[in-house]
Protein backbone atom coordinates (compact mmCIF):
# COMPACT_ATOMS: atom_id res chain seq x y z
CA UNK A 1 0.00 0.00 0.00
CA UNK A 2 1.09 3.57 -1.11
CA UNK A 3 1.55 6.22 1.33
CA UNK A 4 2.70 9.68 0.21
CA UNK A 5 3.58 12.20 3.10
CA UNK A 6 3.24 15.75 2.38
CA UNK A 7 5.50 17.82 4.46
CA UNK A 8 6.88 21.44 4.76
CA UNK A 9 10.92 21.05 5.22
CA UNK A 10 11.02 23.22 8.80
CA UNK A 11 15.17 21.89 9.63
CA UNK A 12 16.71 19.17 9.66
CA UNK A 13 15.43 17.38 12.89
CA UNK A 14 12.19 17.67 11.20
CA UNK A 15 12.70 16.48 7.82
CA UNK A 16 14.62 13.77 9.80
CA UNK A 17 11.17 12.92 12.31
CA UNK A 18 9.43 12.51 8.66
CA UNK A 19 11.95 9.96 6.96
CA UNK A 20 11.91 7.93 10.33
CA UNK A 21 7.90 7.54 10.04
CA UNK A 22 8.74 6.36 6.59
CA UNK A 23 11.09 4.06 7.81
CA UNK A 24 8.64 2.70 10.17
CA UNK A 25 5.91 2.19 7.41
CA UNK A 26 8.36 0.59 5.25
CA UNK A 27 9.05 -2.24 8.07
CA UNK A 28 5.69 -2.55 8.83
CA UNK A 29 5.10 -3.71 4.83
CA UNK A 30 3.85 -0.31 3.86
CA UNK A 31 5.36 1.55 0.57
CA UNK A 32 6.27 5.20 2.03
CA UNK A 33 6.56 7.97 -0.68
CA UNK A 34 8.64 11.18 -0.04
CA UNK A 35 10.64 13.51 -1.41
CA UNK A 36 13.70 12.77 0.74
CA UNK A 37 14.00 9.16 -1.03
CA UNK A 38 12.21 9.40 -4.32
CA UNK A 39 12.76 12.77 -5.82
CA UNK A 40 15.92 12.70 -7.71
CA UNK A 41 18.14 15.46 -9.03
CA UNK A 42 17.04 17.09 -11.98
CA UNK A 43 13.23 15.80 -11.77
CA UNK A 44 10.65 17.95 -12.20
CA UNK A 45 9.22 18.40 -8.63
CA UNK A 46 5.78 19.03 -9.68
CA UNK A 47 5.00 15.70 -11.87
CA UNK A 48 6.72 14.24 -8.35
CA UNK A 49 3.89 15.49 -6.46
CA UNK A 50 1.16 15.10 -8.81
CA UNK A 51 2.06 11.11 -9.01
CA UNK A 52 2.47 10.72 -5.98
CA UNK A 53 -0.57 11.91 -4.73
CA UNK A 54 -2.53 10.36 -7.12
CA UNK A 55 -1.14 6.88 -6.93
CA UNK A 56 -0.88 6.75 -3.28
CA UNK A 57 -3.97 4.66 -1.08
CA UNK A 58 -3.47 7.07 1.78
CA UNK A 59 -1.55 11.12 1.85
CA UNK A 60 -0.56 12.07 5.71
CA UNK A 61 0.11 15.38 5.54
CA UNK A 62 2.32 16.40 8.43
CA UNK A 63 1.25 19.62 9.92
CA UNK A 64 3.12 22.05 11.44
CA UNK A 65 2.43 25.75 11.79
CA UNK A 66 5.02 26.16 9.23
CA UNK A 67 2.97 23.60 6.66
CA UNK A 68 -0.43 25.24 7.41
CA UNK A 69 1.14 28.42 6.44
CA UNK A 70 3.07 27.24 2.81
CA UNK A 71 -0.81 25.49 2.30
CA UNK A 72 -3.09 28.32 3.28
CA UNK A 73 -0.77 30.41 0.68
CA UNK A 74 -0.63 28.15 -1.86
CA UNK A 75 3.21 28.39 -1.80
CA UNK A 76 6.33 26.15 -2.59
CA UNK A 77 6.25 22.42 -2.87
CA UNK A 78 3.65 22.70 -0.07
CA UNK A 79 1.59 24.42 -2.10
CA UNK A 80 1.39 22.66 -5.38
CA UNK A 81 0.70 19.73 -3.39
CA UNK A 82 -2.29 21.17 -1.50
CA UNK A 83 -3.91 22.23 -5.08
CA UNK A 84 -3.85 18.28 -6.32
CA UNK A 85 -5.02 16.94 -2.21
CA UNK A 86 -8.21 19.86 -2.86
CA UNK A 87 -9.27 19.04 -5.73
CA UNK A 88 -9.30 14.94 -4.92
CA UNK A 89 -11.37 16.32 -2.10
CA UNK A 90 -13.63 18.38 -4.25
CA UNK A 91 -14.12 15.11 -6.85
CA UNK A 92 -14.98 13.16 -3.53
CA UNK A 93 -11.63 11.44 -2.36
CA UNK A 94 -12.65 11.85 1.45
CA UNK A 95 -10.44 9.15 3.84
CA UNK A 96 -7.61 9.35 1.69
CA UNK A 97 -5.91 12.52 3.39
CA UNK A 98 -5.15 12.47 6.73
CA UNK A 99 -3.89 15.36 8.77
CA UNK A 100 -0.89 14.42 11.36
CA UNK A 101 -0.49 16.92 14.29
CA UNK A 102 3.34 17.21 14.86
CA UNK A 103 3.96 20.95 16.45
CA UNK A 104 1.80 23.67 17.76
CA UNK A 105 -2.11 24.30 17.95
CA UNK A 106 -4.61 22.60 15.54
CA UNK A 107 -5.93 26.50 14.97
CA UNK A 108 -2.43 27.15 13.55
CA UNK A 109 -0.99 24.06 12.26
CA UNK A 110 -3.82 22.32 10.48
CA UNK A 111 -4.58 23.78 7.20
CA UNK A 112 -7.87 25.76 6.29
CA UNK A 113 -9.49 22.96 4.23
CA UNK A 114 -8.68 20.12 6.77
CA UNK A 115 -10.17 21.87 9.81
CA UNK A 116 -13.52 20.10 9.88
CA UNK A 117 -11.37 16.63 9.33
CA UNK A 118 -10.44 14.09 12.33
CA UNK A 119 -7.00 14.54 12.35
CA UNK A 120 -4.13 12.66 14.36
CA UNK A 121 -2.89 14.21 17.55
CA UNK A 122 0.85 12.76 17.58
CA UNK A 123 2.65 15.46 20.06
CA UNK A 124 4.54 14.22 23.03
CA UNK A 125 3.67 11.50 24.81
CA UNK A 126 0.48 11.02 22.45
CA UNK A 127 2.88 9.56 19.73
CA UNK A 128 3.17 5.82 20.05
CA UNK A 129 -0.80 5.04 20.80
CA UNK A 130 -1.38 7.50 17.75
CA UNK A 131 0.63 6.54 15.30
CA UNK A 132 0.31 2.71 16.10
CA UNK A 133 -3.85 3.21 15.89
CA UNK A 134 -3.28 5.05 12.19
CA UNK A 135 -1.02 2.38 10.84
CA UNK A 136 -3.46 0.07 11.99
CA UNK A 137 -6.51 1.83 10.64
CA UNK A 138 -4.62 1.94 7.26
CA UNK A 139 -3.60 -1.39 6.92
CA UNK A 140 -7.39 -2.53 7.59
CA UNK A 141 -9.04 0.29 5.24
CA UNK A 142 -6.67 0.23 2.45
CA UNK A 143 -9.54 -0.41 0.38
CA UNK A 144 -11.35 3.27 0.63
CA UNK A 145 -12.77 3.63 -2.77
CA UNK A 146 -14.91 0.63 -1.61
CA UNK A 147 -15.61 1.27 1.72
CA UNK A 148 -16.40 5.05 1.07
CA UNK A 149 -19.35 3.67 -0.46
CA UNK A 150 -21.04 1.42 1.80
CA UNK A 151 -23.71 2.44 4.06
CA UNK A 152 -23.30 2.39 7.57
CA UNK A 153 -24.95 0.42 10.72
CA UNK A 154 -24.34 2.21 14.03
CA UNK A 155 -25.19 0.06 16.89
CA UNK A 156 -25.16 2.55 20.02
CA UNK A 157 -26.41 1.66 23.44
CA UNK A 158 -28.61 4.79 23.60
CA UNK A 159 -29.98 4.00 20.08
CA UNK A 160 -29.42 0.97 18.35
CA UNK A 161 -30.09 0.02 14.22
CA UNK A 162 -29.60 3.67 12.89
CA UNK A 163 -28.64 3.25 9.34
CA UNK A 164 -26.18 5.93 8.43
CA UNK A 165 -25.12 7.41 4.77
CA UNK A 166 -21.70 9.05 4.03
CA UNK A 167 -22.53 12.68 4.90
CA UNK A 168 -24.52 11.27 8.17
CA UNK A 169 -21.14 9.21 8.96
CA UNK A 170 -18.73 12.66 8.40
CA UNK A 171 -20.88 14.67 10.58
CA UNK A 172 -20.67 11.50 13.07
CA UNK A 173 -16.76 12.02 12.70
CA UNK A 174 -16.65 15.05 14.09
CA UNK A 175 -18.05 14.03 17.56
CA UNK A 176 -16.26 10.46 17.54
CA UNK A 177 -12.92 9.95 18.47
CA UNK A 178 -11.30 6.57 16.88
CA UNK A 179 -10.24 3.49 18.42
CA UNK A 180 -9.76 0.87 16.65
CA UNK A 181 -11.01 -0.22 13.00
CA UNK A 182 -10.54 -4.39 11.81
CA UNK A 183 -12.63 -7.14 10.37
CA UNK A 184 -15.17 -9.00 13.01
CA UNK A 185 -15.71 -13.24 13.01
CA UNK A 186 -18.07 -12.70 10.31
CA UNK A 187 -15.67 -10.85 7.48
CA UNK A 188 -17.09 -7.32 7.97
CA UNK A 189 -15.68 -4.67 8.35
CA UNK A 190 -16.05 -2.81 11.70
CA UNK A 191 -14.79 0.87 13.48
CA UNK A 192 -14.62 1.22 16.95
CA UNK A 193 -15.30 4.35 17.83
CA UNK A 194 -15.71 6.49 21.60
CA UNK A 195 -18.47 9.65 21.59
CA UNK A 196 -15.71 12.19 23.61
CA UNK A 197 -18.83 13.53 25.71
CA UNK A 198 -20.70 10.72 26.64
CA UNK A 199 -18.47 8.03 26.63
CA UNK A 200 -20.23 5.78 24.97
CA UNK A 201 -18.29 2.79 22.49
CA UNK A 202 -20.25 2.70 19.31
CA UNK A 203 -19.53 0.03 17.31
CA UNK A 204 -19.92 0.84 13.56
CA UNK A 205 -20.41 -2.27 11.00
CA UNK A 206 -19.98 -1.59 7.24
CA UNK A 207 -22.97 -2.76 5.71
CA UNK A 208 -22.57 -4.67 2.11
Amino acid sequence: MRVFFSYSHDNDNHKNWVLNLANDLKARGFEPILDQTHLKPGKDILHFAESAVESSTYVLMICTPNYALKANNRTFGVGWEVSMITSELFNGADGKFIAILKDGEPEISIPKFMKTKLYIDVRGSKFTTAWNDLCNHMRNNGDSDQIGNLLFEALFKYDKNRIYDQPRLQELKRFTQFIETGKNSDNRWYVLRKDPIKGDLATILFKE
